[in-house]
């Protein structure tokens, strides 16, 4: 153990206070020791405090007073350790325990400043990590069963024991027992297919005491954990029931493997595996009008399947689902008439030979339809226009009669010699059979056109006839106005006189004289208050 301590920097006298003085003579104690503990250890090693004896007791002191001679006991002076040393004792023991949790031996000479360097973030990861509530855990859904095992792998993998500071999910990993150290290189090494340090915990953190079947005392508290979470999950729900026989015994890892028998078992595999691939075979697409389905979501309908199907292949021995497969349950469903073109077109070409690339040929061949289909409408609408602008409008069908394009008619054009009767309705053969000037003569003389007081209609004799109406209406108007306005002012001089004769002649030598009132202003008097 000095030699381990002399790699790590400290001082001969350091190290041997450190094994003999202190007692850490072994890697088991060394590995025990929290930063907090290590840095108690070197303050004691600078300033232990007391007496000690001087070497030099008795004798006398060079260049001192005369007969000045060395106490037999002085005040011990400590032995000096540098910061950086006491930081390598730390990462030491991070590096002997995080050997121990991934059941990897470790010697005293692989105790070294280059191996424990490479514990150095990892450290600093695990420090400042700051650990999730089971308040926060994934809520478990009837129809996302598979996505909550996943967010359960994720959250109980960044979620580490309060003690062990490892990932909670080695708790319920499939082998109980880790392979042997040469067929799972260590993290960071050639051959290692451990994605972090992390993930090489949760493979092979010890579930059981080396050489027992006796569980570790971070085991012990860990499985707790996960029945805790698992409680805060599935209480007060249906699926409490298949955990409830575990909460005795508070063991995580036999709750997880019941609940995940009963949602992903044999049985439980095999059924949604049928459902999905029935759904596949049943599915159809036949270009009827039907609400909220259409090709999007049948291509939707059908990845959905998918990915229950290579969940079930990734969690179970279920076979999943291959690209052949996809594509012909694909097709299959498919039995709208306008895809026939493409559905033979994807049978056809071998280089479809993937489920994305034949829903990309349907869906540009579905988009190119469409396009064709607007322009088509859209010079439909066109041609419509110019027509009637043109005065070609019919009630029958556009193109069943001659168009005014077709006869070149012309609006300001005088067609009154091929007058022709506009007062009634002409059949396409009729129309059809008049000479071009009589018809351009009914467009020109039709009833819209006459209706909307079209220039070329103007009458001169109707515009007098109008504007004579329209000044007989105006002097009606005048006249009641100004009756309205006399019969106002009369009103007024009413009210006036009668004020006046209710006013008391206090001049008179008769005394007041009492007036009769009208009955209008009698409407208008106003009830005194009794006394």
């Amino acid at each position: 153990m000095r030699g381990l301590f002399g790699r790590l920097g400290l001082s001969p006298q350091a190290a041997h206070f450190m094994v003999h003085d202190q007692s850490i003579n072994s890697l088991t104690i060394l590995k025990r020791l929290t930063d907090d503990s290590i840095k108690e250890l070197c303050r004691v090693c600078r300033k232990p405090g007391g007496m000690i004896v001087h070497p030099n007791a008795g004798a006398p002191v060079a260049g001192g007073a005369a007969g000045a001679v060395y106490p037999a006991m002085y005040p011990n002076p400590g032995i000096a350790i540098a910061a950086l040393h006491a930081d390598n004792i730390k990462l030491a023991s991070f590096y002997i325990r995080t050997c121990a949790n991934v059941s990897r031996t470790c010697a005293f000479a692989d105790v070294t400043l280059g191996s424990i360097e490479t514990m150095r973030d990892y450290k600093i990861e695990i420090e400042a990590q700051v650990n999730l509530k089971i308040s926060e855990a994934p809520k478990i859904n009837a129809n996302k069963v598979f996505e909550f095992f996943t967010e359960f792998g994720e959250f109980t993998l960044d979620m580490v024991g309060s003690v062990s500071k490892i990932p909670l999910s080695y708790v319920y990993r499939e082998n109980e027992g880790p392979l042997p150290e040469a067929l799972e290189p260590t993290f960071g090494t050639v051959g290692s297919t451990f994605a972090s340090f992390n993930h090489e915990l949760v493979a092979r953190a010890p579930i059981f005491l080396p050489g027992t079947t006796t569980y570790t005392h971070y085991y012990t508290l860990d499985r707790v954990v996960i029945w805790k979470i698992l409680y805060e999950i599935c209480y007060g729900t249906p699926y409490y029931t298949y955990i409830k026989a575990h909460q005795q015994s508070r063991d995580g890892r036999a709750a997880y493997f019941a609940l995940y028998t009963a949602l992903l078992g044999t049985q439980a595999v095999a059924n949604y595996a049928s459902k999905a691939e029935n759904k596949l075979q049943t599915m159809t697409l036949d270009g009827g009008n039907k609400r909220n389905w259409g090709f999007e979501k049948y291509v939707l309908a059908h990845m959905d399947q998918h990915t229950i199907l290579e969940h079930l292949k990734v969690m179970s021995n279920h076979r999943g689902i291959d690209e052949t497969s996809k594509i012909r349950l694909f097709s299959l469903g498919i039995t709208d008439p306008g895809l026939d073109t493409v559905k033979a077109t994807v049978s056809a070409n071998p280089a479809l030979d993937t489920f994305d690339k034949v829903v990309g040929t349907y869906r540009t061949f579905i988009e190119s339809k469409k396009q064709h289909t607007k322009e088509q409408k859209s010079n439909v609408n066109v041609s419509s226009a110019t027509s009637s602008r043109n005065g070609g409008g019919n009630r029958t069908r556009q193109g069943d009669k001659t168009g005014g394009e077709e006869d070149g008619y012309d609006p300001s054009a005088n067609y009154d010699s091929s007058k022709i009767d506009n007062g009634r309705y002409y059949t396409t053969v009729e129309w059809n059979g008049l000479k071009k000037n009589q018809r351009n003569y009914l467009r020109k003389n039709s009833r819209r056109n006459t209706k909307k007081g079209s220039p070329h209609k103007a009458n001169v004799s109707q515009v007098k006839t109008a504007v004579m109406k329209n000044k007989k209406t105006l002097s009606k108007m005048k006249s009641k106005i100004e009756q309205l306005v006399s019969e106002s002012a009369m009103v007024e001089h009413l009210s006036d006189t009668d004020d006046d004769m209710l006013i008391d002649d206090t001049d008179s030598d008769d005394g007041p004289v009492k007036k009769k009132k009208s009955k209008k202003s009698s409407s208008l008097k106003v009830p005194r208050k009794k006394r």
